[in-house]
């Protein structure tokens, strides 16, 4: 089976979200998932007793925020709403349609990658 494409950035995939609004999304891969968790994971002391706890809402909107890539014709009043990490977290919080939007169009991106190993492993 061939595996190099999982050697190359993934560049995203436009999506149109509404009208002229597009998205650029990406997949997260394993390793990144694994990473936001141990940014999100902390001690806790309870009695005496030594808990390790992850902040699991926090690790998926990192993971969400992460998948974004760009968009375009977002706007702020007359000017362009630039796509940072700030306005990310920003529109994830506060616009359930473009949360539930990322994550259907995050989750076909990945089922993508699945189909794509399935047909190489196919072709074999």
């Amino acid at each position: 089976m061939d595996m190099s494409y999982l050697k190359k950035p993934d560049k995203g995939v436009w999506f149109v979200f509404q009208k002229d609004v597009k998205v650029k999304i990406k997949s997260v891969r394993p390793f990144e998932t694994r990473e936001f968790t141990k940014v999100n994971t902390f001690e806790e002391v309870q009695e005496g007793i030594t808990f390790t706890r992850v902040d699991s809402d926090k690790t998926a909107l990192d993971i969400r925020c992460a998948t974004i890539v760009d968009w375009e014709n977002l706007k702020e009043g007359k000017k362009d709403f630039p796509c940072n990490q700030e306005n990310r977290r920003f529109l994830l919080e506060n616009w359930n349609d473009f949360l539930l939007f990322v994550i259907e169009k995050s989750t076909i991106i990945e089922k993508g990658y699945v189909e794509h190993e399935k047909i190489l492993e196919k072709n074999s």
